[in-house]
């Protein structure tokens, strides 16, 4: 007969779930800060383009950007 244990305890449970947890909520809290991020650098390269043309003034940039951010809808 075998004295040994087969399979994983309680305790093993929780050292093998804990980093797989610790990961999952560090995603779950920074996924919408990056697409957030991800949102704005879009924006501010679409209204580079659009301004590159020449006459931008610094009501025109608000506006581009304003305008990308609305439709974006960046917090």
């Amino acid at each position: 007969m075998r004295n040994r244990q087969l399979g994983v305890t309680a305790v093993g449970w929780l050292v093998l779930l804990t980093p797989v947890a610790i990961v999952g909520y560090a995603g779950i809290r920074l996924t919408p800060v990056y697409l957030n991020y991800m949102k704005v650098a879009k924006a501010m390269d679409q209204a580079g383009s659009e301004l590159k043309t020449g006459g931008a003034n610094p009501q025109s940039i608000r506006n581009t950007i304003d305008k990308h951010f609305d439709i974006d809808m960046v917090d």
